[in-house]
């Protein structure tokens, strides 16, 4: 298992920007899971790979 993560800043990253980033690191590999946190202003996504 392998894990990747994309941190992201609420007032700097608009939310089509965070999604074009999720959706271009999800076409790429083999992700079985996701899961996100957010504390303060900061949005931080794990992909949980199963390599």
């Amino acid at each position: 298992m392998q894990v990747q993560v994309l941190e992201f800043q609420y007032e700097s990253t608009s939310i089509e920007e965070m999604e074009s980033q999720i959706n271009a690191y999800l076409d790429h590999h083999d992700v079985a899971d996701v899961q996100f946190s957010r504390w303060e202003d900061t949005m931080v996504a794990f992909f949980i790979t199963g390599e």
